[in-house]
């Protein structure tokens, strides 16, 4: 249901030698035909997990809360991901 486009894949360093991402990922939730439910935009260097509560939330508002199980990518998942998307109703 949901999945991550990296815009710009080039890394540099920080001042620690920290590796960071810039650019932006476009997140997006989907129906079973593939039809865009809702799209989140966010800086490349975020969790992918940390957008499951907007995206479950958009994607209920937007089918008038009839999505009750998300299929997802490995970064969507974790016990903080899948309790935010139970508060909209959704089993990851």
């Amino acid at each position: 249901m949901t999945g991550n486009h990296r815009r710009d894949h080039r890394r540099t360093k920080s001042s620690s030698g920290a590796k960071r991402r810039e650019g932006s990922k476009v997140h997006f939730a989907v129906d079973t035909l593939g039809h865009l439910l809702a799209p989140c935009v966010t800086a490349a260097d975020g969790q992918d997990r940390a957008q499951v509560l907007v995206l479950a939330k958009r994607a209920q508002e937007e089918t008038g809360e009839t999505v009750e199980i998300a299929l997802v990518d490995q970064g969507y998942t974790g016990e903080n991901a899948a309790d935010a998307a139970e508060e909209h109703g959704i089993k990851l």
